[in-house]
Formats: C-alpha cells, structure tokens, sequence
C-alpha cells in the first residue's frame, strides 16, 4: 500500500486541501448562456439547436473551440457540488440509516425537476401506446360498417385517421423528450458521483487508505458509475408501469370476457415473474462478477507497480499463471451472468404471442365471438402490456440491481473516515511557534491492524496459489503492519503482542515528543532505521492518532514526500501545483534546486512528464518534489485560493541525490526555505546536523534520545561517540558552540568542588 499511502498523503497537505477547496476553474469560462440554455421550447423538443454543430461537423473535423459551452446545471463542479450538499445534509439528519439509501434520495432530491419531467414523458408515452390499439379498433369499426352497406359519416373516418397520425407523431416526440431527460440525468449523476468519490480520495486517513485498494477504486470509477448511466433512462418505468398494468388490464376486459383477459395477462405477469427471478440471480452474480474485476485489477496495478522485482526474480510466468486464473474466474462470471440476460430476454420475445395464444383459445373455448376491431385492439392492448411491463419493468428489474450494488460500493468509500485539521490552527503570530508537540504519543490509526487482517483474508480466499507469498508479500513496498510495528515498539511492548495480550497497532509508535518550530527555524530529525522519522511527519498532518499531550500547527504546510508524487504534466505544471506563474521566482527556484541543467537536456519547462515522473530520474523527481515546497514559500506565489506555506515538512528528499548536489540543495533551497517557514527536515544524513537550529534524535522505540542544538550535541562526546558522529572542524560556529558549552561546564563544576570544600 506505500504507493498509495504517498500519493494520498501528499495530496492530502494542508495547502492542497484547502486549494482545492477554493480552487477557482482552471480554464476561464465566458458568462453568456449556453446555446441549450437560449434556445426556444420548439427548438429543444426538434433539437435544432444542434444544427450549426452538425453544419460545421459535415464540413470539416471539429475542433475544442467549435463545441459550444455546456448549460450550467451540467458542469462537473456544479452537479459534484449539489449532490454532495445533498448527501451531506442526508447523513447529517439520519446518521443511522443506510448510506446507499442517503446516497440514493441525496440522487432524487438533487434532481427533482428532472424526476418529476421524466415522470411526465413517461406518462406521456404510456398513453400513446393505450390510446393507439383503442383508436386504431374505433376506425377498423369505421371501416366495417362502410364494407357492411351502413354510412358512417366520414368526418368520423378523418378524425380517427387523423388521430392515429398525431398520436402516433406524439409517440415518437415524447419518447425521446423521455429518454434525453432521462440519459441527461443519468451522465450527470454519474460524473457527480465520480466527482465526490475523487474529492473523498483527496481526505482519506491513513487507515482508510489501507482498507481501499487501488483496484476498487479503478472499478468504481470505470464500471460502477456507469450503472447509474443504465439506470436513470428506466427509472421513471418504476412509476408507470403499475399504472399502465391497471389501465391496460381494465381496457382488455372491456374488449374481450374478463376470463380470456385474465388468460393473457396471466401469461404475462408468469413471463414477467421469470424474468424477475433471473434479474435477481443476474444482480448477484453482478457482484460476484464486480469482486473478481476487483481482485484482477488489484493484482496487475502490484505486479505493474514492482515490475523490476517481477523481472529480477523471473517471475513472469507464475503470475501469468496467476493473472490468467483470475481472468478465467471473471469471464467465466460474465459468461454466466450473460445467459441469465439473454434467457431473460427469450422470455420477453415469447410473451406476447404466448399471451395472445392463451387468451385467445380461452375465448375460443367459451365460444366467444370476437370481431375484428377486438382482436386487433387487444392484440394491440397485450403488445402496451407487454411492452410496459416485460420491456420497461424488465429494465428496471435489471439495470436496479446493479446499481443498488454500485451505490453500496461507491457509499462504502463515501463513509470512509477522513483526516481532519484538528491540528491546524490559524496563522502563527510573529514570535508564536508555528510547530508544537508537547509530550505527545502517537500510534497507528485503529482500523489498519483490522484492514490488513481483512486483505490478508480477501487474498487467501481469492484461492489463486501464489508464488513466495503472493503477489502482496512480494511486491509491497513495506512491511506488514505487525512487522513494522514490531520494529518500533521496545523488546517488552514486542513480546506482550507477539504472546497476544496487546495489539501491536495500539501501542504507541511515538513517545513523549516535546518540541517547537517558530518562522525561520530548522529542526533536523534523525535516528535509525524505523524509528518513526517518518511517523512524526505523518503525525503532525493528523495521519495517525494522537494518544496523550498536544499537537499545534498553525497555518498552511507543504509536505515532500520521501518518494516524490510526480503527476503527468508539464515540467513546469509540476512545480507550480496549480499556483500562478510568477517568472522571477520559477528562475530562483530552478537555480536553487540544480534544475537549470536539466531542464535544458528535456528540452524545456514545457515538457510532458508521464505519470510518476516516468520520464525522470529519481534525483530529478526528488529535486522537482522540493522546487514545488520551495515555491510554496515564496510571497510572490501567494493567492487567497493558495496561501504562503508556513510549515514545510521534508521527508529525507535529500536521499536520492548525490553528496554534491545534496550539498547545494541544502545550502541554496532548504536553509533559505527556512528563512520564510518553519522547516522539519527528516533525514539519515548526519552531515545536516551541524547546520541545523534544533536537533530531535529518536531512539529505535520512539522515544526521544537527543534534543537541543549542533553545539550541546556535540559537545556530549559520550553521545556523540554511541552515535558515531564526528565533530564538523569545517563549521566555526558550532566549534564555537562547543567551546563555549565545555567552559560553562568546566566553570560549573569548579564551582560544585568548591562548594564541597
């Protein structure tokens, strides 16, 4: 999970929410109405309005600038942010009902006035289908009497042709007045719902992250959002056909004996009640089908993602053999849930003839005389029923199942928990630390020992073998939970939760931090290997959950991951992170991070980088990670979407440099960072902490073994000599520093012998 945890965890600094909270549209919109939105009632119900495009498009290929703007009521940010509203409120008044059933009514109430319109087409239509049989029986009467010798009057035949036209023309408008609303609400709700899941990415804790893999996430996006698609053109068929079933039912027993009406609708209902039962084994095996796509694309974003060690090991045919078992199961699925559609659909083909036939021989059986007007009319009436219940109500039957699985999957995700600013505080005051722990303990969030429990047992009830331990034991990038813990807990915490009398994930991890960081001062942390360096960055964002003592961090911070989250863009696009472009800076940057070199070998700033920086060396993606911190700094760069960071946490983004570059780097952009923020720096390097203002040492349990400045450090020869730390003679000050720490202690401990004396 260390891919996604960084990438979340960077997405997720201060700054960066709160940009993306008040982030303005990146592309500048004209205010004039869209051309859907000027157009008359006539030219919406003939589409004309589409003319001009379709002209342009005959002519020639269609260029970004010829689509013209969308209405406003469907932008992404607008129809995101009123179903979001929605569902807030939704679980803010019932906080104990089901989040799939808020999510579903925040859907409705959203969208009221396109409910309500798509339930009035659908009427409409309804009534088209009844009325057509009903006059088309009339004018057959019509036609009758004339071939009999009667006279009819033959205003009546003109009327009822006529009405059969202009029903027929009304049929045809209303069913795709119907469907435009009902797909328009259907993209909507969709892209809205993709829009609140991609927000809830960007607030996700810790130990939400462990619970959602990345492969649920691609499915939800790529598949799951697509069933409210399939759903909303038949969901107003929930309302009308009961209704039609009644009109349609009273109708036929008009035309023919009750008896024979009962025989056909009987027939009817009995086809629509198989259908049902397969739609039902159709939606689970939906689910099972949505669970092995999960586990497939799991398995190839891990394998992907440790491609090298893949390769190293020569472990391509196992997980083949793997990734094909998994295809296997998920076709197999899709097969199965296939022939279920298809028998279901059979049955819909056959119903109205069996209904015909049935009803038919019951009146034939009575000795019902039947004219022609009844036979077509109720052919006729059968083929509505039909077509309202078996089509329509068989739609919602398939395509309501479906999406009740996807709006679970997407509510799951929705309630997950997110990372609070419980620690943020408003802007430090000059002289006010802008970084404070006091005696503070720190541990892993609860729900990550439970979230590894549960993949470790989606993994082995995926069945599939797996080589070495499988697919996650070899390609993660970090250890298990418990072995991670392990390594920072002491030898007693150790053996109580290897013996089971505590959890190692609820033991603290951080122990008894005091500290502070005020505006223009460096803190180095050091320590080793799995002492918590990291732990301590992650706890001062909220990522883990705070025990014991205070944790402040006032104003807005910047975080640089230790892996660098590069996104595709352009080199530049890259550093500014959606802030203005301000040259002068862009160029002190650049020089600052030893850029300028690399710049002019990729060509440019203007240069696509790919995805995680594809395109780029791993000191090239560290130094970029620390440009776009720097950057965040400067006052230049500030606008009231993106303040000035005033915290910037550095998570060893001088580990995949040189010893000479990291020697300019620090020099040129992360002492003068310090100038303008509070800067905490984590590193392994012991060569930084000569230059450091404060110095946080952590001993491999957590706790703290070292706190002060260079000077008292390496004054304490005895500490020094544990951690094997030599004295920097190339830095006076801290020689000074020392000198002036040895002649207070040799004038303390004259004055102690003789006061002894």
């Amino acid at each position: 999970h260390m891919d996604m945890d960084v990438d979340a965890v960077t997405a997720r600094s201060s700054s960066y929410r709160a940009a993306v909270a008040q982030q303005a549209p990146i592309l500048a919109v004209p205010q004039e109405r869209s051309v859907y939105e000027r157009a008359s009632w006539l030219a919406k119900t003939t589409y004309s309005y589409a003319n001009p495009l379709l002209r342009l498009g005959a002519q020639r290929a269609l260029q970004q600038e010829d689509v013209p703007r969308l209405a406003d009521r469907d932008r992404a940010d607008h129809v995101t942010a009123v179903l979001a509203a929605a569902y807030a409120r939704e679980r803010q008044r019932h906080p104990t009902r089901a989040p799939s059933r808020s999510l579903w009514l925040a859907i409705f109430k959203s969208h009221r006035l396109p409910v309500v319109l798509a339930v009035m087409y659908s009427f409409g239509e309804s009534a088209t289908f009844v009325l057509l049989p009903v006059i088309l029986g009339y004018f057959v009467d019509f036609l009758q009497e004339e071939d009999a010798g009667e006279d009819p009057p033959v205003s009546r035949g003109i009327w009822l042709a006529a009405a059969l036209v202009v029903v027929s023309l009304l049929q045809a408008v209303v069913h795709h007045l119907l469907y435009f609303q009902t797909m328009r609400m259907g993209w909507n709700v969709r892209i809205a719902v993709s829009g609140m899941v991609h927000n809830k990415l960007l607030k996700l804790s810790s130990s939400a992250v462990r619970t959602i893999s990345a492969g649920k996430i691609y499915n939800i996006i790529s598949s799951d959002v697509m069933r409210f698609d399939n759903f909303m053109p038949s969901m107003p068929f929930m309302v009308t056909a009961p209704c039609d079933f009644v009109v349609i039912a009273v109708l036929l027993s008009l035309k023919v004996e009750i008896a024979s009406a009962l025989a056909g609708i009987g027939v009817v209902l009995g086809t629509i009640a198989v259908q049902a039962y397969f739609s039902s084994r159709y939606g689970r095996r939906r689910r099972k089908t949505a669970a092995f796509t999960d586990d497939r694309v799991r398995t190839m974003s891990e394998i992907l993602g440790g491609m090298l060690s893949v390769k190293s090991y020569c472990w391509e045919e196992a997980f083949t053999a793997q990734v094909n078992g998994q295809r296997q199961k998920e076709a197999a699925s899709i097969v199965k849930a296939q022939r279920l559609k298809a028998t279901t659909l059979a049955f819909y083909i056959i119903s109205n003839l069996a209904s015909a036939f049935a009803m038919f021989t019951v009146a034939w059986s009575r000795g019902e005389t039947l004219e022609l007007s009844q036979v077509l009319s109720a052919m006729g009436l059968l083929k509505a029923l039909q077509v309202s219940i078996g089509l329509k109500f068989n739609r919602v039957a398939e395509s309501l199942p479906e999406a009740n699985v996807s709006c679970k999957r997407v509510a799951a995700v929705l309630e997950q928990e997110e990372v609070s600013d419980a620690f943020t505080a408003a802007p430090a005051r000059p002289g006010q630390p802008s970084v404070v722990l006091d005696h503070a303990h720190f541990r892993w969030p609860a729900g990550a020992a439970e979230a590894e429990a549960a993949a470790k047992a989606e993994a082995e009830a995926g069945g599939a073998e797996k080589p070495n331990g499988g697919a996650s034991s070899v390609l993660g990038k970090q250890l298990s939970a418990e072995q991670s813990q392990a390594a920072l807990l002491p030898a007693a915490d150790a053996a109580h939760a290897a013996d089971g009398e505590a959890t190692t994930m609820g033991l603290p991890v951080l122990r008894d931090i005091s500290f502070s960081v005020k505006k223009g001062e460096l803190l180095v942390v050091g320590g080793p290997v799995g002492c918590g360096k990291t732990a301590l960055l992650l706890a001062l964002m909220n990522e883990l959950e705070l025990l014991h003592g205070n944790c402040v961090m006032r104003g807005c911070a910047s975080y640089t991951s230790q892996r660098p989250w590069i996104f595709a863009g352009t080199f530049e696009e890259n550093v500014l992170f959606n802030r203005p472009v301000h040259a002068a800076s862009l160029q002190q940057v650049y020089q600052a991070c030893a850029l300028e070199e690399d710049i002019a070998s990729i060509g440019g700033t203007n240069v696509e980088i790919g995805e995680k920086g594809i395109n780029l060396s791993g000191g090239q993606k560290a130094r970029v990670s620390l440009a776009r911190t720097l950057y965040s700094t400067l006052p230049a760069t500030a606008t009231p979407a993106y303040p000035t960071s005033e915290v910037c946490l550095l998570d060893d983004p001088l580990s995949a440099v040189d010893p000479h570059v990291g020697k300019v780097l620090f020099d040129q952009a992360i002492r003068p960072m310090a100038a303008g923020a509070a800067v905490v720096l984590v590193t392994h390097h012991t060569q930084w902490y000569a230059k450091a203002d404060q110095l946080l040492l952590l001993n491999s349990d957590g706790t703290v073994c070292f706190q002060g400045t260079p000077a008292e450090l390496y004054a304490n020869a005895t500490l020094c000599q544990e951690l094997n730390l030599t004295r920097p003679s190339d830095t006076p000050a801290i020689e000074q520093g020392i000198a002036g720490t040895a002649s207070e202690a040799a004038a303390t401990t004259a004055t102690a012998a003789a006061a002894a004396a």
